[in-house]
């Protein structure tokens, strides 16, 4: 089986609940086995009563599959298996091994309440059902070797070579199979808890609309740059970007027009820095650029950058745009902090809207 294969998998059984369709056939298909059994020996009372067995756990099996009866599910099987397992020790005697499938039961009903979602107490509950079904083991083991079996030891005798090895084995396959589920139902939810926390980074990491960084994830990186290179004498640069009269395509256009212009230009400014460069919305229509470069290298990314800005064709569903930007440049150097770098930055950007648009100051 492929990781593929095995992931869908996992998805059937855990995220669709499928689990609870393979629990109910199996409990299903063992009731059946002594369905035949106890047909075959003529004794029709627990024939019947595996066939409501057979019936409800194929019911309660598929309604949890499909989101519904969980708790009914487990009540079921706290109540039936112990019941049936009595019921047959009564019936043939103690040395068919029935009253194993109660050690059985202790792992799975931890298993099953700890994963329904509404379950009040998914560990008291279980943890009651565990000392009544050890009470219930030796109480019926004392009354075993002092009552004899219902049905007439040369009825059954022959068959007791056989059940007492086919009941060891269910009990402890019941042990190891839901054993084996809880394993790999929790290493899914690890996965998908890691998966899903790859997600919520990203989503804290990244602007939504233009995939670029947000604000909070340039801030980090400022921080970083600025221990990295507060004593050195090359320090970094940083480039704020601002569209120009983009309110104006907002006015005109609308908000959608706006979004688009947002994304165009996040797209070229990202196609023109490099792998390790980093590039980041500082806020509305403002981007911000951070490198490891002086002044004079990122001057020159910048005036490339408004260039390529100026001659891209922006075209907003039947109409074309003409989109510039407006650039500042700024580098820190050691004794400096991170708040007077953006400042200087800032304001040569508004410099060059003061003096026209469409330029770099540095």
């Amino acid at each position: 089986m492929n990781k593929d294969s095995f992931t869908e998998l996992e998805h059937d059984l855990f995220k669709r609940n499928g689990k609870y369709a393979v629990m109910g056939t199996s409990f299903a298909l063992v009731h059946l086995f002594y369905l035949i059994f106890f047909v075959k020996i003529n004794y029709l009372p627990m024939a019947f009563y595996n066939v409501i067995s057979v019936v409800g756990y194929m019911f309660f099996g598929m309604s949890c599959a499909q989101g519904v009866r969980f708790k009914q599910l487990y009540f079921f099987c706290m109540i039936e298996v112990p019941l049936h397992s009595v019921l047959c020790t009564l019936l043939l005697g103690w040395d068919y091994k029935f009253m194993l499938f109660m050690f059985g039961m202790i792992p799975i009903s931890f298993y099953i309440a700890l994963f329904i979602e509404d379950f009040k107490h998914p560990i008291l509950i279980p943890a009651i059902s565990s000392i009544f079904l050890t009470i219930l083991y030796f109480v019926v083991r004392v009354a075993g070797e002092n009552v004899p079996p219902i049905m007439h030891k040369t009825v059954i005798s022959k068959y007791e070579y056989y059940f007492t090895y086919l009941n060891t084995f269910f009990a402890f396959f019941m042990i190891l199979s839901f054993s084996l589920l809880f394993s790999f139902e929790f290493n899914y939810i690890q996965k998908k808890y890691a998966t899903e926390n790859i997600t919520l980074d990203t989503y804290a990491s990244y602007d939504t609309l233009t995939g670029l960084l947000n604000r909070r994830s340039i801030d980090s990186h400022l921080d970083q740059l600025y221990k990295e290179h507060y004593h050195d004498e090359e320090g970094f640069s940083v480039i704020m970007c601002d569209i120009d009269h983009f309110k104006s395509v907002n006015d005109t256009y609308g908000h959608d027009a706006g979004d688009y212009i947002l994304k165009e230009v996040a797209s070229v400014v990202s196609s023109e820095v490099r792998d390790n460069d980093i590039v980041g919305r500082w806020g509305g229509e403002e981007f911000l650029i951070i490198l490891n470069k002086d002044k004079q290298t990122a001057t020159k990314l910048a005036e490339r950058i408004r260039a390529q800005i100026e001659t891209h064709e922006f075209n907003y569903k039947t109409t074309s745009l003409h989109i510039t930007l407006t650039l500042g440049v700024s580098s820190f150097h050691n004794g400096a902090d991170i708040g007077s770098l953006i400042r200087s930055a800032d304001k040569k950007l508004y410099r060059g809207k003061e003096n026209g648009r469409n330029q770099v100051v540095s």
